[in-house]
């Protein structure tokens, strides 16, 4: 269900994302990559948790967050997992129909797909 606060509010949802992740993982021997599309970055936590569950994972992460906290979680994300991520600043209401028009986005397709941001509009 949904629950306000994102990931760091509630740590549960690390063993939810992981259990789904690993799951679908199993489930899809044949996909070569299994890709998440995640809204809302945030410190990071819930993006390591897909990450880690197979190698096949790969992530695009739409935020708005410029924080200290947001940068350094990049950077970690960035040099632990190299070509496996992928961010895109910006407001995601603008910035994920921009990433999917452009050359870099053009056919993405998330198999899963998590927003886990604040949830105002």
């Amino acid at each position: 269900g949904s629950r306000q606060g994102g990931i760091s509010a509630h740590p549960e949802q690390v063993d939810d994302y992981a259990n789904f992740t690993w799951e679908f993982a199993r489930r899809h021997p044949r996909l070569r990559e299994v890709r998440v599309c995640e809204v809302g970055l945030w410190c990071g936590h819930g993006a390591m948790t897909f990450l880690e569950q197979d190698p096949r994972v790969t992530l695009t992460s739409f935020s708005l967050n410029d924080t200290r906290q947001a940068r350094a979680a990049r950077t970690y994300l960035s040099s632990r997992y190299g070509n496996r991520v992928t961010f895109v600043l910006g407001d995601s209401a603008t910035s994920l129909p921009s990433y999917m028009d452009s050359r870099e986005g053009k056919g993405l397709r998330c198999d899963i797909a998590v927003v886990d941001g604040r949830l105002r509009y």
